[in-house]
């Protein structure tokens, strides 16, 4: 009883260190656990409003700025459905990610990962701290 208590209480501890905005975790795994948990949000999302307020969450100011989101709300919703399928065509599961590396420069982090499913993709992702918080500035995907 008591150990599975002191098990509950040590794991507890470690998912507050690693996942806290004061952690002693790598600054390179603070980096792959935002993008982890973009990654699985953006997985679960099932409409494009969903999508929306992800994307708001994660994105940094510059690339909201880019995505012009607000003038979705505009559109008409066969629109935003049609919108929301190609979306879905970029979403790749979790288990797919392999980071490769995590380089910074300032408060810019540039992670490198691949697909274990498509081993000939190879993707970036550049995160710039804001507010004392990673967001996503840029996400691309290429061929080797």
């Amino acid at each position: 009883m008591i150990r599975r208590y002191f098990l509950r209480f040590l794991f507890g501890l470690i998912f507050v260190v690693c996942f806290s905005g004061k952690s002693f975790c790598s600054p390179a795994d603070d980096v792959v656990n935002v993008y982890k948990s973009y990654l699985r949000e953006k997985n679960a999302c099932a409409t494009y409003d969903d999508y929306e307020r992800v994307s708001k969450k994660y994105a940094s100011r510059e690339k909201l700025a880019r995505m012009r989101l607000p003038k979705m709300k505009n559109n008409p919703d066969a629109l935003k459905a049609s919108m929301f399928s190609v979306i879905q065509a970029t979403i790749f599961s979790l288990s797919e990610l392999e980071v490769e590396k995590v380089d910074f420069k300032e408060d810019t982090a540039t992670m490198r990962y691949s697909r274990k499913l498509h081993p000939e993709l190879i993707g970036e992702a550049t995160l710039v701290k804001e507010g004392g918080s990673w967001k996503i500035e840029t996400d691309s995907l290429k061929t080797r």
